[in-house]
């Protein structure tokens, strides 16, 4: 058997293939196109989050001014003026339309309004019922509260 021909050079394991120490730009541009979707999702979503947390926050004061409203008329007397009927339909309440109601409350921003519905012998004699609306305008979108509570010529 003959001898193989050996050569007198060291082995060499080195890749010559591409660059040893880092990415060529075609692997940086799919990772961009990989991780950039996700970036901006969780971009979008923190957004929302925000917004809808901005809503709460109002929808709340809303609600703390419409269960103000309903505490004063539950406090005031059954055959006071700030309790008569209003025939069937809502008023805006502001210091000169019944300003017991509303004396002492608040208004943050002013961007809210209020308005009071009182039936008579609803839906019994002695009884009234009380509505609160709480309206207010946000990102051009009309938004409103509405709670309700009964008043007996007792209480």
């Amino acid at each position: 058997m003959a001898p193989r021909n050996q050569s007198t050079q060291p082995f060499d394991k080195r890749c010559t293939c591409g660059s040893p120490g880092g990415f060529s730009l075609i692997e940086l541009l799919v990772a961009i196109v990989l991780i950039a979707p996700g970036s901006l999702a969780t971009i979008t979503m923190q957004q929302t989050a925000v917004k809808k947390n901005n809503l709460t926050d109002t929808r709340q004061i809303a609600a703390q001014l419409a269960r103000e409203l309903l505490e004063t008329a539950r406090q005031t007397n059954f055959v006071s003026t700030n309790l008569n009927t209003t025939s069937g339909s809502f008023i805006t309440l502001s210091g000169a339309t019944r300003p017991g109601l509303i004396q002492g409350t608040t208004n943050p921003g002013n961007i809210f309004t209020r308005q009071l519905k009182v039936d008579d012998n609803t839906p019994i004699t002695n009884v009234k019922k009380i509505q609160v609306q709480v309206t207010w305008n946000q990102s051009g979108v009309t938004q409103s509260l509405l709670l309700a509570t009964f008043k007996t010529r007792d209480n």
